[in-house]
């Protein structure tokens, strides 16, 4: 296994907002991703784009504004998950 850690605070949004945490990522060695982990404060805006990198069946941490895209895509295939109005 191999684990990369990156220091959140390095980015420039966190800076902006004055907030810290850290994305780890975990590869079988010279291997795929086998897993991610993501802490901190407001680090819900990353779990669309982790999805897609960890490339696994879709999820969405809630409340956020990232689980509305898959709430739309949802409701366009006749399946949603909520009923809104």
């Amino acid at each position: 296994m191999q684990i990369f850690t990156y220091d959140l605070t390095g980015n420039d949004k966190n800076q902006i907002v004055k907030t810290a945490g850290a994305v780890e990522l975990v590869r079988a060695a010279d291997g795929p991703l086998v897993g991610l982990h993501v802490g901190g404060d407001r680090v819900g805006e990353l779990v669309g784009e982790a999805q897609l990198i960890y490339n696994r069946r879709p999820i969405s941490c809630t409340p956020t504004r990232t689980e509305a895209l898959g709430e739309a895509h949802l409701a366009l295939a006749s399946k949603p998950p909520h009923v809104h109005g």
